[in-house]
């Protein structure tokens, strides 16, 4: 059974699989600000004509995404995602469903990945944090680390040339 009604330019969708409360902006039906409840999302954000669209929250079991969307995909030069439960992140260009263009990522482990991310790989020149202050700098070729990198050593202040040399990441030289 479906429930809808406008009360006073405020709106109240209930079905069994989604709920949604909000209020319609400018005498205009289709552009809505609310939150809308499906069985496997939470959205907060704008709809205009059925889709997300402009500034939003988006929660999920897998992720949460803040940023702004585009007929109800992601696509925001500054968005933001959590992912699942070990609390790794993204914040930067998000395409869609994908990491695209300059971002950094922050894995389970507190490492901070920065550069440009394609189709969700980092992609050419790129940083590396660890917790401890310590810095790889490179290139990426397909998520695997390429050539030469320079380390930072931030607690001695040293600094060496390693080069990785297979998809195993192996290190073939220091220098």
């Amino acid at each position: 059974m479906i429930n809808f009604q406008i009360i006073n330019k405020f709106i109240i969708y209930l079905s069994e699989s989604t709920s949604f409360i909000g209020s319609i902006l400018p005498q205009n039906i289709n552009e809505i600000f609310g939150i809308e409840r499906g069985k496997k999302y939470l959205y907060i954000g704008n709809i205009f004509k059925d889709n997300f669209s402009g500034f939003g929250f988006l929660i999920t079991p897998f992720f949460c995404y803040k940023g702004k969307f585009s007929n109800s995909n992601k696509n925001d030069n500054n968005g933001f995602i959590l992912f699942g439960e070990d609390n790794h992140f993204y914040k930067g260009c998000i395409l869609g469903d994908e990491l695209n263009g300059k971002g950094k990522y922050q894995n389970k482990k507190g490492i901070i990945i920065e550069g440009i991310f394609e189709k969700d790989e980092i992609k050419g020149e790129c940083k590396f944090t660890f917790n401890n202050g310590d810095e790889y700098q490179g290139e990426m070729i397909g998520n695997i680390k390429n050539g030469e990198w320079n380390y930072i050593n931030k607690t001695n202040g040293k600094k060496m040339k390693v080069i990785f040399n297979n998809e195993n990441n192996d290190i073939n030289y220091i220098y």
